[in-house]
């Protein structure tokens, strides 16, 4: 878990649970990769802020209802930040030899 302040309002992070990997998963699709057109970033656009909504429900306590969109990346960024550090490669590679990987 972090703590993490947005706009005086203290908020606490933790990683996402194995119910909010399809979530991340479609966040990162939807913002990785090139649209291919004006109607495909307008479709994006739509669909992004409610998996982000879906994605900051699950992984951050605290007063989400009033957040504005560059509050949520802060969030979302450290959720990210997170994730990176609880799947490092040493950890990963420890995971591998315990399971005969």
């Amino acid at each position: 878990m972090r703590k993490v302040r947005v706009r005086n309002k203290e908020f606490t992070v933790k990683l996402p649970g194995p119910a909010t990997l399809p979530f991340l998963q479609l966040y990162r699709k939807l913002a990785a990769e090139e649209p291919e057109s004006l109607e495909e970033a307008r479709k994006r656009a739509e669909q992004l802020p409610e998996v982000v909504d879906e994605i900051l429900k699950s992984c951050v306590e605290g007063p989400l209802d009033q957040l504005e969109p560059g509050d949520k990346l802060i969030l979302l960024a450290a959720i990210g930040d997170l994730l990176a550090s609880a799947v490092r490669p040493e950890k990963l590679q420890f995971f591998r030899k315990e399971r005969g990987g």
